[in-house]
C-alpha cells in the first residue's frame, strides 16, 4: 500500500469525515435553501419581474457560492485551529494528499454539487412564481398587451445574453475556485481568526498589487500610452492612434495560466503547510 496515495485508505477517510460532520452538513441544507427563499422571496415582493430575471439569478447564484463556499471552505481544516482536536486530526493514519483531497472533495466537490442542486430546486419554482405574480398584477391594472413574459432560467454553464457568453461563466467559476482555495488555505496556515486573516491577507495582496501596478509598471509606460491587457498597449492621441501587442499565443496563455493556476497554487501551497503541521 502506497504511503503518498491508498484510494482505499483515501474513502476510509472521506467516511470519518462525514461521520463527524453529517449533522451539520445536513443542518446546512435546509439553511441554505431556506435564505434562498428568503432572498427571491424579498425581490418578488419589491419587483416580481426583475424576480424571473436570468441576471438576478446569475448574480444570486454566484454572490451565494462565493460566499457560503468561502466559509465552508474555511469550515473544513477548522480542527487544525484547535490544539486537541489538530492533534486528534494529524495523527490520523492517512498522507498529507489523503487529507487534502478529502477535504477538497467535500469543500470543492460535494459543495458545489450540492449547492448547484439547491440553488435550481428553489430558483425554477421561484422564478415561475414571480412571473405568475407578474402576470397577475397586469391583469389586474389592465396592463396585459401581447403575449405573456416567459421564465428563462440561468443556465450556469452558458449565458446567451450578456458580454462573452462563452467566457464569462467559466471566469466567475475560477474565482469562486481561487477564493476558496484561498480561504481553505488559510484555515490550514492560521491556527485562530483563520477566515479574518484570510480576508485581511486578501485585501493585503490586493492593494499591494495595486500598489505595484500604479507604481512600478505605469511609470514604466511611455508617455500617452497605458495598457490594455497583461500583453498589450495602446497610444491614442490628436495626432495617431497606435497599438503594441505580444503575440497572441503568449496573451491566451497567460490569461489560461492566470486563470487556471491560482486554485492549484494554493491547493499545492496548502499540502505543503498540511506537512509542516505534522512535522
Amino acid at each position: 500500500m502506497s504511503n503518498t496515495f491508498s484510494f482505499n485508505r483515501w474513502l476510509r477517510l472521506v467516511g470519518l469525515h462525514w461521520s463527524d460532520h453529517r449533522r451539520l452538513y445536513v443542518l446546512a441544507i435546509p439553511v441554505i435553501a431556506g435564505l434562498m427563499l428568503v432572498w427571491f422571496g424579498f425581490v418578488t415582493m419589491m419587483n416580481d419581474q426583475w424576480a424571473f430575471h436570468p441576471d438576478l439569478q446569475l448574480v444570486t447564484y454566484y454572490v451565494g457560492l462565493f460566499f457560503i463556499g468561502g466559509l465552508y471552505g474555511n469550515m473544513i481544516f477548522s480542527a487544525l485551529s484547535r490544539k486537541r482536536e489538530s492533534i486528534q486530526f494529524l495523527l490520523l493514519p492517512a498522507s498529507h494528499l489523503e487529507k487534502l483531497l478529502c477535504g477538497l472533495f467535500f469543500s470543492v466537490v460535494l459543495f458545489f454539487i450540492t449547492y448547484t442542486l439547491l440553488f435550481y430546486v428553489v430558483d425554477i419554482p421561484m422564478a415561475h412564481l414571480a412571473r405568475s405574480i407578474h402576470i397577475a398584477r397586469l391583469e389586474r391594472f389592465g396592463r396585459m398587451v401581447g403575449q405573456s413574459p416567459e421564465v428563462n432560467i440561468f443556465n450556469l454553464f452558458a449565458v446567451k445574453d450578456g458580454p462573452a457568453p462563452d467566457f464569462f461563466p467559466p471566469l466567475l467559476l475560477m474565482i469562486y475556485l481561487s477564493i476558496q482555495a484561498f480561504v481553505l488555505l488559510g484555515s490550514i496556515y492560521f491556527t485562530r481568526y483563520a477566515i479574518l486573516k484570510s480576508l485581511l491577507s486578501a485585501i493585503g495582496i490586493v492593494i499591494l498589487s495595486v500598489l505595484f501596478l500604479s507604481k512600478v509598471i505605469f511609470p514604466l509606460v511611455p508617455d500617452g500610452w497605458r495598457m490594455s491587457g497583461l500583453t498589450s498597449w495602446s497610444l491614442f492621441s490628436p495626432s495617431e492612434i497606435k497599438f503594441v501587442r505580444l503575440p497572441l499565443w503568449v496573451g491566451h496563455w497567460s490569461y489560461q495560466l492566470l486563470q487556471y493556476g491560482l486554485p492549484l497554487i494554493f491547493w499545492v501551497t496548502a499540502w505543503f503547510r498540511l506537512k509542516e503541521k505534522e512535522v
